[in-house]
């Protein structure tokens, strides 16, 4: 009797220090990097994605559980933010990396393509700035920096995504409608399962001279506003309703 009462005694240590093992507490990025895991983050949303071999994992800090391959919700505690740093357990950690050894060849979405949209062009300069260079008074244009950045960033995901479609809706100075941009990206031919990435790209200026940097638009699930109104909208009538 007393050996068998040692020897739950001696199960439940081991038990309880393999538990306390996994709730301590954790660098969720020093641990997957070290897993070979890629981390994508949000601050916005305070939301991440952790993709390998082909998987993926979503999820929003602090919650309860989590989204494998967007399609399963696994009832685990995903990372949280603590002093602006994300921390996890190694129980996570552990079942990611188990997730992750799975073998599956029904991954249900992917980016197949991705469309860059260099803003204005033609008749539609933006918005535009005289600069003095070399004594020359030289008028910057927005469709132009534009487009100059479309076209090295369509290099660089060439380079970087052998495999998917890399597309521009202009290559050169014309002017698209709105309707247009649209149509340009309905038409892109894709497979069973596949997204299309649209990246719109636009340079805004500024009253106050001394403003640099970038600026990020957000609109959160419960906002709604108009950003379009019959004097804003110009030739895109049609875009109204």
């Amino acid at each position: 009797m007393k050996r068998l009462f040692f020897t739950i005694l001696a199960a439940l240590f081991l038990f309880s220090h393999v538990f306390a093992e996994n709730a301590k507490p954790a660098d969720f990025l020093a641990g997957a990097q070290k897993a070979g895991m890629t981390f994508y983050w949000d601050p916005l949303t305070s939301s991440g994605l952790i993709e390998k071999n082909g998987h993926r994992i979503s999820f929003h800090a602090g919650d309860d559980f989590v989204l494998q391959d967007y399609k399963t919700v696994l009832n685990e505690k995903a990372p949280v933010l603590e002093n602006g740093k994300l921390v996890t357990n190694a129980s996570f950690l552990n079942s990611a990396e188990n997730f992750f050894k799975t073998e599956s060849n029904d991954n249900p979405y992917r980016i197949g393509a991705i469309l860059i949209d260099p803003g204005h062009g033609g008749k539609d300069p933006g918005t535009s700035k005289v600069h003095k260079i070399n004594g020359k008074n030289i008028t910057l244009k927005e469709k132009d920096i534009n487009l100059k950045v479309g076209l090295k960033l369509r290099d660089y995901l060439k380079k970087a995504y052998p495999d998917k479609q890399i597309l521009m809706t202009r290559s050169r100075d014309v002017y698209l409608s709105l309707n247009q941009r649209t149509e340009i990206a309905n038409s892109v031919r894709l497979k069973d399962n596949e997204a299309i990435l649209f990246i719109s790209i636009h340079v805004n200026s500024n009253f106050n001279e001394s403003a640099s940097g970038y600026e990020v638009w957000y609109l959160s699930p419960g906002y709604r506003r108009q950003v379009l109104n019959a004097k804003s909208a110009g030739e895109e009538k049609s875009l109204l309703p």
